[in-house]
């Protein structure tokens, strides 16, 4: 257990950017209805589909820009928080407690 994480800022940084990024023709879709196309008996059922993926689209960003933000708001502590674990169950395992 001698071996601690590390967590590279930049790339976590730059993991963020692009997850965030990825949604920006999902969000510019999403702010227009999708025109309804003349299909008759069926447009009932097209506009139903239509909307469904609307809901999902919308869902499917909010949870990539939340997975971003959390990157963000972690601000590569992950190996620190990480760290602090693995010594604290270390020093339990011992039965030493905790520092």
């Amino acid at each position: 257990m001698g071996e601690h994480v590390r967590a590279d800022r930049d790339q976590l940084a730059a993991m963020a950017a692009r997850l965030d990024e990825s949604t920006d023709g999902l969000r510019q879709a999403a702010k227009s209805d999708a025109p309804m196309p003349e299909v008759s008996v069926s447009a009932d059922f097209v506009g139903h589909t239509l909307a469904e993926l609307t809901k999902t689209i919308g869902a499917l960003t909010a949870a990539v820009q939340h997975t971003a933000s959390e990157i963000h708001a972690g601000n590569g502590s992950y190996g620190e928080v990480d760290n602090a674990a693995i010594d604290h169950l270390q020093f339990a395992d011992r039965g030493e407690g905790a520092r």
